[in-house]
């Protein structure tokens, strides 16, 4: 009996380390929360003769349940995650039941017999493990900081040993340090997401101001021709084609006369409208490869 005591002791010392072990793998990138919460529950029963479990963090100065496994039935291997939906609503106030024992004090809370510890009454009534014969509350923390609190049952009274304890508070802490780790990584990626947006918006604007100004410094704002800046600089450009290509090139100028007495006459909005509508008259008759350019006031050029 003693030697079957001690080869059980010492499988469940294995068991314990493999859960241990399964749980410094977790990947914390990529992942969301809850997505780690789950695996760290999955890892803890799968690897230990527990029925149930679930993890209460703390959200708006309550205890929220954020990850839970159930066992529908005795033929059921390993437990399943209780999805998003089964978990709305169950949350406590920080300091009420088992579970509020062990966040406030961040010591461990043990329940050995369920049925009769009014501090397990309120779990029962939020329909999270019916039938538990006995529990454990352990504070989940991160340094002196508590997150929240994983619980662990188990369908036989007073089933928990002094071991699983010890274990147990091992485990939460590892829960909480990664926890901890996953947090500031995702609040990292997040920031540097933002800023990355944020860069990329002002590069776009930048980008946007560049094109901005380049219109502006090479097209007149009134009529929507090149100015003279433009004509000057492609103007020369096309002239050394025609030279090199000994093609003709032909440069017309136009002035409109009495232009200053619209102005006078009518105002020099009236004056503004007049050089639009000829800017539009050498538009339509200008050909492709054509350029045409306000040189300014009432002067034209088509090239």
């Amino acid at each position: 009996m003693k030697n079957t005591s001690l080869a059980d002791s010492y499988l469940s010392l294995v068991d314990a380390l493999s859960a241990v072990h399964q749980l410094s793998e977790l990947d914390l990138e990529g992942i969301p929360e809850t997505v780690l919460l789950q695996q760290s529950l999955f890892a803890l029963v799968k690897h230990q003769d527990l029925e149930n479990c679930a993890l209460f963090l703390v959200r708006d100065e309550r205890l929220v349940c954020a990850a839970a496994t159930q066992k529908t039935g005795p033929l059921q291997s390993s437990p399943k995650m209780l999805g998003k939906d089964d978990l709305a609503g169950v949350s406590f106030p920080l300091g009420e039941g088992i579970i509020g024992a062990a966040f406030t004090t961040g010591t461990i809370q043990h329940c050995s017999d369920c049925i009769s510890d009014e501090r397990f009454k309120m779990l029962r009534d939020a329909g999270l493990f019916p039938d538990a014969g006995s529990l454990i509350a352990i504070p989940v923390k991160s340094g002196e900081s508590v997150l929240g609190v994983l619980n662990v049952v188990h369908l036989i009274p007073g089933y928990f040993e002094y071991w699983h304890e010890h274990f147990l508070m091992l485990y939460g802490n590892c829960m909480g340090r990664f926890l901890h780790n996953h947090r500031l990584l995702h609040n990292l990626e997040e920031m540097i997401t933002q800023r990355t947006v944020e860069l990329e918006h002002a590069l776009t604007e930048s980008e946007d101001l560049r094109q901005r100004y380049q219109r502006l410094s090479t097209t007149d704002d009134l009529t929507g021709l090149h100015n003279r800046r433009y004509f000057f600089v492609e103007g020369e450009a096309m002239l050394a084609r025609a030279l090199r290509d000994k093609t003709a090139i032909s440069l017309l100028l136009v002035d409109i006369d009495y232009f200053k007495r619209i102005n006078d006459t009518w105002g020099h909005a009236i004056g503004d409208r007049v050089l639009r509508l000829i800017a539009d008259a050498l538009r339509i008759q200008a050909r492709a490869g054509d350029m045409i350019a306000r040189l300014g006031g009432e002067e034209f050029v088509l090239l």
